[in-house]
């Protein structure tokens, strides 16, 4: 099945909408749903028990993205001074090949 298909089939499935374009996911979520479906689902002790334990819990459907605010507090710069053979080249340097002159 092409991702647009996958999607329909999910909302099918579902019965929600996902603007999910992952082919793998959409995959792994409707075999989940339909073999949930075939041995109903979850338990009814089994659903308290996540209701219980979702109370008061701060529920993220997507991870928080990472900041991109330098880190806080004093920074410092400083001079390194290298103590190495001035005949070799600097560390990361790139060394291109020479060209014969004959």
């Amino acid at each position: 099945m092409t991702v647009g298909e996958l999607r329909r089939e999910y909302v099918a499935v579902t019965g929600e909408d996902t603007r999910c374009r992952h082919k793998d996911y959409l995959v792994r979520r409707i075999a989940w749903r339909l073999q949930a479906k075939a041995e109903d689902d979850l338990s009814e002790r089994a659903r308290r028990r996540a209701a219980e334990l979702a109370q008061g819990a701060d529920v993220r459907i997507t991870a928080p993205r990472r900041s991109q605010t330098p880190a806080e507090g004093p920074t410092k710069a400083a001079t390194i001074h290298l103590s190495q053979d001035d005949r070799l080249p600097m560390p990361g340097a790139f060394i291109l090949p020479v060209e014969d002159v004959t």
